[in-house]
């Protein structure tokens, strides 16, 4: 690894021993992906060495358990990421403007105790509704 990102985001890595046959494809300009001929601008394309590394239903996939590991951890950090995303907003909360800054809102019932109070005394005290945001964004700075 060369390089991660602060919140592990990005990951740059070296490869070692790369293969005469990868390096004679990436040397190749017919495998370049450029917006116009003789761009400077050629966005990155995997070998098939690498492709098929990276594609879960590949045979090569099938037979490397180092690639094997590598789907499943990618499958891990994928449903990592998706538990992090917020939960659709409550369909029962009345239009306001924090549906704006605001996602992953419901509407919770909530007794109000305090801890001073008895269980029974709480137990009689009718519901309060209150409304709970998992993720909000706060306002910019003054212009």
């Amino acid at each position: 690894k060369v390089y991660s990102s602060r919140n592990g985001l990005v990951r740059i890595v070296k490869v070692l021993g790369v293969d005469l046959d990868s390096k004679q494809w990436a040397a190749d300009p017919s495998h370049r992906l450029c917006d116009a001929p003789g761009s400077w601008y050629c966005p990155g394309q995997y070998p098939p060495g690498l492709t098929d590394l990276f594609d879960p239903s590949s045979s090569a996939t099938l037979d490397n358990p180092e690639a094997q590991e590598y789907q499943r951890h990618y499958a891990a950090r994928v449903k990592q990421q998706i538990s992090a995303l917020p939960a659709p907003n409550d369909p029962r909360i009345p239009q306001g403007s924090y549906l704006d800054s605001c996602r992953g809102c419901s509407l919770r019932e909530d007794r109000g105790g305090d801890g001073d109070r008895r269980e029974e005394e709480e137990d009689r005290r009718p519901p309060v509704v209150v409304l709970h945001c998992t993720h909000c964004r706060g306002h910019g700075p003054a212009s």
